[in-house]
């Protein structure tokens, strides 16, 4: 539950104390170029919706093996699907976003799924859109092709996260980092 509520802190002071009109929620295992989503930003995000922007998941089900570092049992989620939710580890949102999720958040059900339980259960309750950026927010293998463009030609991929060495992590980051996509 520890996740779940460093995940509601990030949204209060996204809400309330935060100036700025999105707010982004990061891992640390995460490479995120900051510049290419502050240059963006007004081209593709839009501060006056409640949005979360993200790598949404559909139709995903819920883990039912006790053993699963992602167990939910019957009585915690008794639904066979789950809303859906971003992924967990890079996504950015509205400050509107932030505050209906937590003025939601008394329908906290007893989940440890922070992605699930506060992008998707809590986001759809509250009637947060969740639109899907997987060029920007996902990829399974950022080596496996061209890189994607965004309509302005820059590279779309903002965040880029499971790397099984620091090596991976530095050359995912050299691949985001670039100001165009290689010929």
């Amino acid at each position: 539950m520890n996740l779940v509520y460093k995940v509601f802190a990030i949204l209060h002071i996204a809400a309330e104390l935060c100036p700025s009109s999105f707010a982004l929620k990061v891992d640390e295992d995460v490479v995120f170029n900051i510049d290419r989503f502050l240059g963006g930003v007004h081209k593709y995000f839009f501060p006056e919706k409640a949005d979360i922007y993200c790598r949404v998941w559909h139709g995903m089900l819920p883990k039912r093996n006790a053993s699963g570092k992602w167990y939910i049992s019957t009585d915690q989620y008794p639904g066979k699907v789950y809303p859906d939710f971003c992924s967990g580890p890079a996504y950015a949102l509205t400050r509107s976003a932030a505050r209906r999720i937590l003025n939601n958040t008394h329908l906290l059900p007893d989940i440890q799924v922070e992605d699930v339980l506060i992008t998707g259960m809590i986001a759809e309750k509250a009637r947060v859109n969740r639109v899907p950026l997987p060029e920007m927010f996902h990829r399974k293998n950022l080596f496996a092709r061209k890189c994607d463009t965004l309509p302005d030609g820059t590279p779309a991929l903002l965040a880029k996260h499971n790397f099984k060495t620091y090596g991976e992590m530095r050359e995912a980051w050299k691949r985001i980092s670039r100001p165009e996509c290689p010929q």
